[in-house]
């Protein structure tokens, strides 16, 4: 999947099975994560041609009845949801790292970065960079 989205710098980690670890172990520049949200934000979609199949875009946003009602975001498909308003959805990685979509404005936010402050307060300022557009 990777590859015809343009995607050259990842670099995955793998689990001493060698399973990937999905939660957030994969590491590239912040160009490859925005075409990561590309093809999600797409549906799928690249230059024409279908990447991931047919409804799964919609699969990985629609919310997930296991997450706890103490959980402030809701939780699909391994994209949480809501982070930026209703209808967006985000890969939240380690420390920090967001890839944030929100189809209703046709926006990408990326967040490649550290950070020692409250996971809260890195959300409440995506959400904000978001509301500007």
């Amino acid at each position: 999947m990777l590859n015809p989205i343009g995607m050259r710098s990842a670099i995955p980690k793998f689990d001493p099975a060698g399973t990937f670890i999905g939660s957030s172990f994969c590491f590239c520049t912040a160009r490859d994560f925005a075409r990561f949200g590309l093809l999600y934000l797409r549906d799928g979609i690249w230059d024409g041609k279908r990447i991931l199949p047919e409804g799964w875009v919609d699969h990985a946003r629609t919310p997930s009845p296991y997450v706890p009602p103490e959980e402030p975001m809701g939780y699909g498909g391994q994209w949480w949801l809501n982070l930026a308003g209703p209808g967006s959805f985000s890969a939240n990685g380690y420390d920090g790292q967001y890839i944030v979509i929100v189809p209703q404005k046709d926006l990408i936010l990326v967040r490649h970065g550290m950070s020692e402050a409250r996971k809260d307060n890195v959300r409440d300022w995506l959400a904000d960079i978001a509301a500007c557009f």
